[in-house]
Order: structure tokens, then C-alpha cells, then sequence
């Protein structure tokens, strides 16, 4: 013969002893107390052999069920149990369901932060402005790393729309970034030195990047290296040798 097992009511039933636990890990100081109440308490003894005669009837019983012995006199109160004690504890205060007594708090969620970031816009014909652009992320460990990744991804959809461009070349990734008094060491893959705008598209990158990271207080200048290798020159007269600041593009 087949058996069936209804998980529902396994569920039920695991739930439940779960929460029976936790109440009894919960109120272990209110029981803890009740079974010290009790110590002084002695346990009956059973009557003899000799004396079983004189145990009373059932009529006996019913009428001492009622609080009177034979005579019509009132019996003293029996003493409780521990058991007894331990079940009117139980019954008096309602148990957490097993889903209330399971349910763990949702951490909050950490505000996001905003991230400034240098693009670039023509005014008239040739000449070209950076332009200060926001960004709303959620919020990093590591926001100099948050932000180069998103100058390094260019302007949104809007944003070009509007007439926004980066001079940083397409492909240009972040290698590492690190911060030490008030130092920033940027390292950029091979890519940002092939510009199709020539000398003024190196100068305006390079403004882009070294705006962007200037605008963490913490930063007072950038040091640019290629893959890993810190060279003189970008390209034909954009100097990278050094730590660039803002006054470098003045």
C-alpha cells in the first residue's frame, strides 16, 4: 500500500515546533523561575498496600472532583504540578505563528550617491568647453573606480542629443585607480593613446580625466600611466610625465 505524505501539513508541523522552541529559548527565564517556585514543593506518596481499603469510592471522587470531602467540608487546595505550572505558562500569552517567529528583518538600503563628471560640449565652431555632468549610482567602496568607469563609457543618449561629446577614445578602459596624500595614480589601458582628434583631442581627454578625479576633495593631482608604465608623452607635445592638476590646461 502506497503512503502519502502531506507536505503542507509537514510544513505545518515544522513550523510550528519551530516556533514552540523559540518561545520556550525566549521565556527559558520565566520558566527557569516557575520550576524554582516549585523546588519546596515535596512529591505524594502512594498509599500502601494496607491502606488501599481505605481509599474512597467513586462517589468519594466525584464529590472531592466537587472541593468536598464526605462531610461537607471544603478540601485544601492540591499543589500544582510542575507540568500544570508549565502549561498555564504557555496558555497564557499566544504563541508567534511560524511565519512571524521565522520573519528576519530586510536591511535598509543605502541611499545612492552622486558622481561629477567632466564631459565636453562645442561652443561655435572649434572651440570646446567641459561641461560638469551628475550621475546618480548606488553607493561604492570605491567611487574614484565608480567614476572613471562611467567618464570612460561617455556621454548618455540625452546628453549627446544635447551636443555633449567625450574626447576619451571608444575601447578606453580603467586598469586601477588609488588615492595616497592627496595623489591620484590612474592607470589607463593602451587605448587612450590613439586619438582620432589629433593633439587637441589628447589635451581635451586627458582635461576630462583629470577634472573628473580633481573633483574628489582628497585629490589635488593625477598621475597618468599606460598599461602600467608611466611614459613622458602621450602623444607629440602632451606631457604625462608628471602629476597634472587643473592649472595644467589653463
Amino acid at each position: 500500500m502506497k503512503v502519502t505524505v502531506d507536505r503542507g501539513l509537514v510544513v505545518f508541523w515544522t513550523l510550528f515546533l519551530v516556533a514552540v522552541s523559540i518561545y520556550l529559548i525566549i521565556k527559558r527565564d520565566t520558566i527557569r523561575q516557575v520550576f524554582n517556585s516549585v523546588q519546596g514543593i515535596e512529591p505524594q506518596s502512594f498509599a500502601p498496600e494496607d491502606q488501599l481499603s481505605a481509599v474512597p469510592s467513586f462517589e468519594a471522587d466525584d464529590q472531592q472532583k466537587e472541593g468536598t470531602d464526605e462531610e461537607g467540608e471544603s478540601l485544601p487546595e492540591q499543589p500544582r504540578t510542575n507540568l500544570a505550572l508549565i502549561e498555564e505558562l504557555l496558555l497564557t500569552e499566544p504563541l508567534p505563528t511560524g511565519e512571524e517567529a521565522l520573519v528576519q528583518p530586510i536591511p535598509e538600503t543605502p541611499p545612492p550617491q552622486d558622481i561629477t563628471l567632466y564631459l565636453s560640449v562645442f561652443d561655435g565652431s572649434e572651440t570646446v568647453r567641459q561641461v560638469k555632468m551628475n550621475r546618480s549610482v548606488p553607493r561604492s567602496t570605491m567611487p574614484l573606480t565608480e567614476s572613471l568607469r562611467l567618464l570612460f563609457r561617455g556621454p548618455t543618449t540625452e546628453e549627446i542629443n544635447r551636443g555633449v561629446i567625450s574626447f576619451i577614445p571608444s575601447g578606453t578602459t580603467l586598469v586601477s585607480a588609488s588615492i595616497r596624500d592627496g595623489l591620484a595614480t590612474v592607470n589607463i589601458s593602451e587605448e587612450l593613446q590613439y586619438n582620432e582628434y589629433g593633439v587637441e583631442g589628447h589635451i581635451n581627454a586627458l582635461q576630462q580625466i583629470v577634472w573628473t578625479v580633481t573633483e574628489f576633495p582628497t585629490v589635488h593631482a593625477v598621475q597618468i600611466l599606460i598599461a602600467g608604465k608611466r611614459m613622458d608623452y602621450l602623444s607629440e607635445g602632451v606631457w604625462i610625465g608628471s602629476p597634472l592638476d587643473r592649472d595644467s590646461f589653463v
